[in-house]
C-alpha cells in the first residue's frame, strides 16, 4: 500500500503522484490540508516537513519518506 500525502498546488507532490500513475502503482492520496490538519499533525509527528510525505506497507513494514525522491521510491517498490 503506498500513500501520498500531498498539498494543493506542491510541484513535487504533483510529480510523484504522475510517476505513480505511469508505473501503474496504485495509491492513495491524503490532503494534508483536509480534515482540521489531523493528517499534518500525523506527518508532523514523524518529523516531516515539506511535502510530499510518502509511506509504503509491505506486511508489517512500514517506510516513510518527504521529496519526491521517485527513484528511491522505484527501489523500494521493485
Amino acid at each position: 500500500m503506498v500513500t501520498v500525502y500531498t498539498l494543493p498546488s506542491c510541484p513535487g507532490c504533483m510529480r510523484t503522484k504522475a510517476w505513480l500513475k505511469i508505473k501503474e502503482i496504485e495509491f492513495d492520496e491524503v490532503d494534508l490540508t483536509a480534515d482540521g490538519k489531523v493528517y499534518a499533525d500525523i506527518v508532523i509527528k514523524r518529523g516531516f516537513q515539506t511535502a510530499p510525505v510518502v509511506s509504503v506497507q509491505r506486511g508489517d513494514d512500514e517506510v516513510w519518506w518527504a521529496g519526491h525522491d521517485v527513484e528511491k521510491l522505484g527501489e523500494y517498490l521493485g
